[in-house]
Formats: structure tokens, C-alpha cells, sequence
């Protein structure tokens, strides 16, 4: 016990002499979630970027009018911005990727809407863009669906409307008023048992309190890059635990009454306090500068951050261990490194995470320390609601400790070379 507490203290007076060699590893989620933040910012309530939809209209008609302002209504004023252009520019504007989407309503719209003819709208999608020419499809395909619905329900008064637009009905303009007002009320006193009263109402309630704060970017990754950079660490301590080996230190440190065991031991505590700590710094930093609150709930995700500690220093064990090189297993754990951090939801956040991935991730235990990280954060959850999370790294971590500490045993008692 002696022995393995020397060692702790020893690791610990190095990193304090040359703290720099903690610094990249401290700072991967202070820069990427800098990046982040600076890029996206807070997501406001109320505040997502419209779709900004280019229009052409070659019809210049009654029907092209109404599904202009179908979508200029309020609703969707707060989802789509609509940019009258001509064709021409329209088409370059967008090839240029300076808008979401590009519609052109054809010359003859309202002739065939009033005539009941199929009519089909073309709409070009800006391909580098993802979520907002989805709403800008979904938007048209309402939009259109309800001016069809509507012209054939006011098919009567369209026709006498379109008629004393382009001249061509009969009568003075006084009787083309009076007969289009009187085919108005006619559909209408026909819908109006259908429409009127409604069936069902909605009635909204605001509560009184404070609004919504807005919503950092930066609060989805940077408790996301966390694992990431206590893995790193991990390795770095397992890294050192071979280079003492491979440089004499540990022949030296052998020549005292400190036991291989202990050495090993020592250095795998002084990982857990390590990351500990680290974690602690992590999480103030993350408070002061992305203004992160992590809630009440702080021991549950201290215990998660343990038992992550635990399994990301066993299977740091189990390849430097295995490994015949130092250059080997340091690549090797690179690879494993990053690739249970993409897996796990470190480099994108797993509430982006497609249907397939929500499975595959539990293959990593950066996956699990992260789902547990979700519950706390963003439900609440206290240690029984994380449970599972704790039991799988805790088991993880004594597995592949207790194979990665024998594989490292037999190593160290090897001479260097």
C-alpha cells in the first residue's frame, strides 16, 4: 500500500513540474466546443434560421396570388422568407447556393387551377443544405394541397373572379361584383354546417414565469468531447507506465521495497485521481466559459466518470500490453481511441445519432459513459436511473483491468527492449 501511494505522489509531482504535457488533452473540448459555440451559438426560442425560398411567378394570376400569399401567412412567415425573382436569376441565385430553394409558378397556373387541370410545380433544392429545404418541400406540398382542396370548393366564384380579371365574362363590373359576392355566399352558406362551429378548439395556456433561456450549441458537445480527452489521458498513463520500463526508471524503483504489483497499482489510482481531477477542471471551465449548469447532480456523474476511468485504463492495459512496440500500441490505441469516441457520440452528439447508430454505440463505452451524461443532464436522473450505465463500465473496467494488468505484468518482468 506503501508502495503504490509513493508512486502516486511521484506521477503527481511530475505533472506538476511539467504540466504542459496535460495541456492538448485538456484543451480538446475548451477548443472544439469553442468552435462550436462560435459557430452555431444559442439557439433562440423562436430563433432557428428560416429557409429563404425563391419565387418566380410567370402567371401573374389570381392563382398564383393565392398560393403567394399562402405562404407569406404568419406561420410559415416564420419558417420560410419568400424572394420574389425572375427565373433567370432565380436559377443562378441558387445554383450559386445563395438560398434553400428555387420555385418557378408557370405562365398558365391560373387557367388551369380554375379549369380543375393538373398543375405541377417545380421546386430546386440547394444540395448543400440539409434540414431547410425539407421544410421548404413539406411547406409546399400543405400549401399546395390546400389551394387545390380550396378551388374546388370555390370553383364557382374562382371562375367569375378569373373571368372579370381578364375581361372575358359577361355584364358591366358592378353585376360581375354582385354575382361573385352571391356565389361566395352560396359556397359558404353550403360549408357552413361542415365548417362552422369547429369540432375541436385549441386553447392556449402561457404559464407565467421567465422565458426559455436561449440554448448553447456548445452544452450538446463539450460534456460530449469529456470521455474523449480522459481516454486520451488514460493513455498517456499507461504510455509512461511503459516508457519507465523501457528507459530503467522501473529496474530502479524495483531495487526499493516497492513490488511490481504496487508499481502497477499506483499508477492506475493515480489515473482514476488524475481524471478526477481533470473532469473537475473540465466541468468549472465548462461552466465559466459556455455557462453549462450541471445541475444538482454532480456525484452521479462523478461515479460515471469513475467507472469510465476504470474501463478506458483496462483496455489502455490490455493493448500496451499485448503489443510488442511502443509505436504499435500507441497507434493501435489512437485508432481505438477515436473510433469508440465516433461510435460513442464524443465527436457527434448522440442526440443527432441516426437509428442505427443509437445500437452500435453501446459497443463503445464511450456510448455508455454519454447516455448516462444524458440522463443526468437532461433528465434528471439520479444513481438508480443510471444503473445499467454503471454496472456495464464498472464490469467493462474489472474485465479488461484484470487482463490488461497480467498482460502488463508479464511485460514489465521482461527486460526492456
Amino acid at each position: 500500500m506503501r508502495g503504490s501511494w509513493l508512486i502516486i505522489v511521484k506521477d503527481f509531482t511530475r505533472r506538476a513540474r511539467d504540466p504542459w504535457s496535460l495541456l492538448p488533452i485538456l484543451l480538446l473540448p475548451i477548443v472544439i466546443g469553442g468552435i462550436m459555440h462560435l459557430s452555431f451559438g444559442g439557439i433562440e426560442r423562436g430563433g432557428m434560421p428560416r429557409a429563404v425560398l425563391l419565387l418566380a411567378d410567370e402567371d401573374e394570376g389570381l392563382g398564383s396570388d393565392i398560393f403567394r400569399t399562402a405562404l407569406e401567412q404568419e406561420q410559415l412567415a416564420d419558417l420560410i422568407e419568400v424572394k420574389e425573382v425572375t427565373a433567370a436569376d432565380g436559377r443562378a441565385a441558387i445554383d450559386k447556393g445563395e438560398a434553400s430553394g428555387f420555385l418557378v409558378i408557370p405562365a398558365g397556373f391560373t387557367d388551369s387551377l380554375v379549369a380543375g387541370h393538373p398543375i405541377e410545380l417545380r421546386l430546386v433544392r440547394n444540395p448543400a443544405q440539409q434540414f431547410l429545404p425539407e421544410i421548404i418541400e413539406e411547406s409546399l406540398a400543405i400549401v399546395a394541397f390546400i389551394v387545390a382542396k380550396g378551388a374546388l370548393v370555390f370553383e364557382e366564384p374562382l371562375q367569375a373572379i378569373h373571368e372579370a380579371q381578364t375581361g372575358t365574362g359577361t355584364g358591366d363590373f358592378a353585376g360581375q361584383t354582385q354575382e361573385i359576392s352571391s356565389l361566395i355566399g352560396d359556397v359558404l352558406a353550403q360549408c357552413e354546417g361542415l365548417l362552422f362551429p369547429p369540432l375541436v378548439t385549441l386553447q392556449i395556456e402561457e404559464l407565467a414565469g421567465d422565458s426559455s433561456p436561449d440554448f448553447p450549441i456548445s452544452a450538446l458537445f463539450f460534456p460530449a468531447l469529456i470521455p474523449l480527452s480522459l481516454f486520451f489521458l488514460a493513455d498517456l498513463s499507461v504510455r509512461d507506465t511503459i516508457r519507465e520500463h523501457n528507459r530503467g526508471t522501473l529496474h530502479r524503483i524495483m531495487t526499493t521495497p516497492t513490488s511490481m504489483l504496487a508499481f502497477l497499482t499506483g499508477k492506475l489510482a493515480g489515473t482514476l485521481l488524475l481524471g478526477v481531477v481533470m473532469f473537475a477542471v473540465l466541468a468549472g471551465l465548462g461552466s465559466l466559459v459556455f455557462k453549462i449548469g450541471w445541475g444538482e447532480n454532480l456525484p452521479e456523474l462523478l461515479v460515471l466518470v469513475i467507472g469510465y476511468l476504470i474501463a478506458a485504463a483496462g483496455i489502455e492495459l490490455m493493448i500496451y500490453g499485448f503489443l510488442k512496440t511502443e509505436l504499435s500500441a500507441q497507434t493501435l490505441s489512437t485508432i481505438v481511441v477515436m473510433l469508440m469516441g465516433l461510435v460513442g457520440g464524443s465527436i457527434v452528439p448522440q442526440q443527432f445519432f441516426p437509428p442505427i447508430l443509437e445500437k452500435v454505440k453501446y459497443i463503445s463505452i464511450a456510448g455508455w459513459v454519454l447516455q448516462g451524461f444524458d440522463k443526468v443532464l437532461w433528465k434528471g436522473a439520479t444513481f438508480p436511473g443510471i444503473a445499467l450505465e454503471l454496472v456495464v463500465l464498472t464490469g467493462c473496467g474489472i474485465v479488461t483491468t484484470l487482463i490488461g494488468s497480467r498482460a502488463m505484468l508479464w511485460k514489465l518482468r521482461r527486460p526492456a527492449g
